[in-house]
């Protein structure tokens, strides 16, 4: 499957970079508890080169040592390793070899090293797979199929056929995690984020990576749901004037909650003694603090962002607004913020504007007076994008942006 992937460079100008691909994320789960580093990233590196509708990959030794610092010696032993563990199947040998990339429910009825299929058993298991329905077996083969209908991988009909078990074969598309090529790097380019990554030797960090971009919803939310993480703004009222109240925001902190999909897996039940910057203490899980280091090391790395948005109330039910970034997400969310700074400044006395400058407010928003309850807060978004669907239709909201532009616009003239 082809597409496209953009990173947002510092200056807020997008660059093209390639397409996409997909890891089956039960897999990747499996592969970023019991790899090592080194085989964790050899497995992202062959996902980048396999074909999504067969799960095969040609990329081998070479594609890894073209894409990380990792020496031969050591990707041989990495991909020995993944083959040993069952996390790949090598499906051809020699020069150009091939390699299989089962999902969880593959991986744990067929390949996971505890289990025993004979070579009788996986022949007659690949027949039925490709026979694509349910098909009629012979005496002989009834009993090797009785015992793959325990294992979870067929199930048969009433009249004595059998096809494969459908929790195998048909993996619906929520179950992707949908990667941009350029986290591992450009076919004909250095290698990407990945390898940084790894010269850390930080596999939460790894780990984190890769689930963020599961959770993201930039199409609903521009980014990660404000409720699982985020930038936090103060506001403070500057002025009123006509139906408008004039709203300064200034960032304050960062919340993550506990109950995030991507911390919960990590908490311990064991606190530690935190100090806030204000000199106040908190209590915090030692998992959770440590997720927290991870997410302050991607944003470090460039590989994640926070994006300010304007959204109507801080709870589950509220809706985006519209973004509010001063210079990180896209020029087209950028000039939403300057085009209400612009109308705000209209709106404010001398002395309102002033008062906002010693204090750092920024940005400042005009808004009709019923959004009283609208907040400020900064989005985590993954940097690297790829051009999937999700993308495609998250990049259709230029066209409200440019009605928000346009909007405050309006509002600085008639002031």
């Amino acid at each position: 499957m082809a597409g496209k992937a953009e990173k947002t460079n510092g200056g807020g100008r997008t660059e093209e970079h390639g397409g996409f691909f997909a890891v089956h994320r039960g897999m990747w789960n499996i592969v970023s508890q019991q790899a090592t580093m080194n085989e964790a990233v050899a497995y992202l590196v062959l996902a980048r080169g396999s074909h999504f509708g067969t799960r095969l990959t040609s990329w081998s030794a070479d594609s890894i040592e073209r894409y990380t610092a990792i020496g031969r010696g050591r990707v041989k032993e990495a991909i020995a390793g993944l083959v040993a563990a069952g996390l790949i199947v090598q499906t051809r040998v020699g020069t150009r070899p091939q390699y299989y990339l089962p999902t969880a429910p593959e991986f744990e009825r067929m390949y996971a090293p505890d289990v025993e299929l004979t070579l009788a058993q996986r022949a007659l298991f690949d027949r039925v797979r490709r026979s694509k329905g349910p098909i009629p077996l012979t005496a002989d083969d009834t009993e090797l199929a009785e015992d793959l209908e325990l294992r979870g991988l067929l199930m048969g009909t009433e009249d004595g056929g059998y096809f494969v078990d459908p929790d195998i074969d048909h993996i619906p598309r929520s179950a992707w995690i949908w990667l941009p090529n350029s986290l591992v790097g450009e076919v004909d380019g250095p290698p990407g984020p990945l390898d940084q990554i790894r010269q850390t030797q930080d596999k939460l960090a790894l780990g984190l990576l890769v689930d963020l971009y599961y959770w993201q919803s930039l199409a609903s939310n521009g980014g990660l749901h404000w409720l699982m993480i985020r930038q936090e703004y103060d506001r403070v009222r500057l002025g009123q004037r006509g139906i408008h109240d004039i709203w300064g925001f200034r960032r304050s902190g960062v919340m993550m909650s506990n109950a995030a999909p991507f911390v919960e897996p990590y908490l311990t039940g064991e606190y530690v003694t935190a100090k806030e910057p204000d000199g106040t203490t908190s209590e915090a899980d030692t998992g959770s603090a440590k997720v927290w280091a991870t997410v302050v090391k991607l944003n470090n790395l460039g590989l994640i962002q926070f994006v300010p948005h304007l959204i109507e109330a801080d709870t589950k039910e509220g809706e985006v607004i519209h973004p509010c970034p001063i210079s990180v997400g896209v020029p087209e969310e950028q000039a939403i913020t300057a085009a209400a700074r612009d109308a705000a400044l209209r709106l404010m006395t001398d002395g309102q504007e002033r008062f906002a400058d010693s204090k750092g407010y920024e940005p400042i928003i005009p808004l009709p007076r019923h959004l009283d309850n609208a907040v400020l807060v900064g989005l985590l978004r993954l940097t690297y994008r790829a051009h999937t669907t999700a993308t495609a239709k998250w990049m259709t909201n230029a066209e409200d942006w440019a009605r928000w532009v346009a909007k405050y616009n309006q509002i600085g003239v008639d002031a």
